[in-house]
């Protein structure tokens, strides 16, 4: 039997995406982009918390911060088809989790939804100070899964975070919708 690895990320693909919606509900669509740059790259890179960027958010929106917070959640949404997906992977492969976050906000989801163990392990970029597209963060969690693969697929929504993957050797999966997934492992289940 081959050793495989399959990496997910998470917003966009396990969850959806929350900071394009929130900044997209306030701003128009270059202003959101901007916005979501400047808030959550330093939150993704553990720089400052999720509480500092609700904080700077009230501010920024004239909203009180529960108000914030509450629209925040309201973005969150499980694909629990995909979620199934994914237990029924662990037959075939390792499968771990690459994203970008900030403190506590995957772990938090996870918990409230019961998620804990869908990952063999999680690599979060705040915990690494390194975040995707960076090679850095897919070499982190290739060295740290303590043995090599004979196959390796990354399923993110983000072209960009896809692009560093052939490089490493792993199969890049541009995910749109659960048959992204199902035709690259329907065969090996």
């Amino acid at each position: 039997m081959k050793n495989r690895l399959i990496i997910f990320d998470f917003f966009g693909v396990v969850s959806s995406e929350i900071a394009p919606f929130l900044f997209a509900n306030h701003f128009d669509a270059q202003t959101a982009a901007r916005l979501k740059e400047e808030f959550f790259i330093p939150a993704d890179l553990g720089e400052v918390t999720l509480d500092n960027v609700f904080d700077s958010l009230s501010t920024l929106f004239e909203m009180p911060r529960a108000d914030v917070v509450e629209e925040w959640n309201n973005y969150i949404h499980i694909n629990g088809e995909l979620v199934d997906y994914i237990k029924r992977l662990h037959k075939i492969a390792d499968v771990v989790l690459v994203s970008n976050a900030p403190f506590g906000l995957v772990e938090g989801i996870m918990a409230k939804y019961g998620l804990e163990g869908l990952f063999d392990k999680r690599f979060i970029s705040c915990n690494l100070h390194l975040a995707k597209p960076n090679p850095a963060i897919y070499k982190y969690c290739l060295e740290n899964m303590g043995k090599s693969y004979d196959e390796m697929y990354m399923i993110d929504d983000n072209p960009a975070n896809l692009a560093p993957l052939p490089q490493l050797g792993i199969t890049p999966i541009l995910y749109k919708g659960i048959d992204d997934v199902r035709k690259t492992f329907d065969k090996l289940l």
